[in-house]
């Protein structure tokens, strides 16, 4: 057990050392420092699928709604999903390579520089894509302006300093590539890690030029006219997974029926989300906290568990180019 834990340890320092955190249409999902002493606890697995109950490490934001949604409406037939909520990915990586959950819910970017290290963990489903198209009015993740700027283009961030919140993140990596789509220089742009909550003031104080934000400080933004430059995840990105749940490569090899009962009922639950936007806002309160009224105005990206081979290429690829990962990262090596 000791020899497993140390290896485990290693597995997730190597994956998080550079890359603490990412957003995924809701909320950073930072937590690297808190990679050994999430690798501590549990047994490699330990509960894998017993007694028909499914553990899932989760992210409460609209991202991952469905399996709170998949709850409400019994989609997991006699698996009794118990949901708990990760203090960031790292832990949530190490609590379902340890065995401790069964399943864990992440942005797929962060999943695939913990594969290229070594993370022995396979993605089950996606929960959402970006759209084909960036809409300013609708994209959950923005780029924000204040409305005065002299930044009218992602070019025109060079030499500016944007806030993230953490480095190393779709945030940044997006922001990257569509700066040099749009003729500018990405490693003449600074960022600086932030919380969510705190961007939208340290904007209007100066202290940054631009703010990476996704709901429901997007909302907000768009409340205090803060102006949409672009989306950090649609415009480099377009029609690409987001979020997904995963689970280890021993769980998944050792699953006696419970773990794919799961995942048929996530899909259901998914697919429900897609077609029901006004059930996904009814539950949002109920599921991240955020006011009703905040709520209401909330938006997100389409739900769907389908993630291709094409696009693990395409996100390998940026990601390789960029200095993420330091070899690609293949389907058959993240997808069951």
């Amino acid at each position: 057990m000791k020899k497993l834990t140390a290896i485990t340890t290693v597995v997730v320092v190597a994956a998080f050392g550079s890359l603490t955190g990412c957003s995924s249409s809701g909320g950073g999902l930072g937590g690297g420092a808190s990679a050994a002493a999430g690798a501590g606890t549990g047994t490699a697995g330990s509960g894998a699928n017993s007694g028909g109950t499914v553990h899932v490490g989760t992210i409460p934001n609209p991202s991952s709604i469905a399996v709170y949604l998949g709850k409400q409406q019994k989609m997991f037939g006699d698996v009794n999903v118990e949901t708990k909520v990760a203090t960031g990915f790292a832990p949530n990586l190490a609590a379902v390579v340890n065995g401790e959950s069964q399943v864990g819910f992440a942005a797929v970017i962060p999943l695939m520089v913990a594969v290229s290290k070594g993370a022995p963990i396979k993605i089950v489903a996606g929960t959402d894509r970006t759209p084909a198209k960036y809409d300013a009015a609708t994209d959950p993740d923005n780029v924000f302006v204040s409305a005065k700027s002299s930044i009218k283009s992602a070019s025109d961030l060079e030499g500016k300093t944007v806030a993230v919140t953490a480095l190393g993140s779709i945030q940044d990596l997006g922001i990257k590539i569509t700066v040099k789509k749009a003729g500018g220089d990405p490693s003449k742009v600074k960022f600086l890690s932030l919380g969510s909550a705190d961007m939208i003031a340290a904007l209007k104080a100066g202290r940054v030029d631009a703010v990476a934000l996704s709901e429901p400080f997007t909302s907000e933004a768009r409340n205090d006219k803060l102006t949409p430059l672009f989306s950090y995840a649609t415009s480099p990105m377009p029609g690409l997974p987001v979020g997904a749940y995963f689970t280890s490569v021993s769980t998944l090899s050792k699953d006696s029926g419970s773990l794919s009962t799961f995942v048929s009922g996530i899909k259901k639950a998914t697919a429900y989300a897609q077609a029901n936007p006004d059930k996904v806002k009814a539950a949002l309160p109920g599921y991240t906290g955020i006011p009703a009224k905040v709520a209401n105005k909330v938006s997100t990206f389409p739900y769907t568990t389908d993630i291709t081979p094409a696009q693990i290429a395409k996100l390998s690829a940026l990601l390789k180019e960029y200095g993420y990962t330091s070899k690609s990262v293949t389907a058959q090596q993240i997808l069951p």
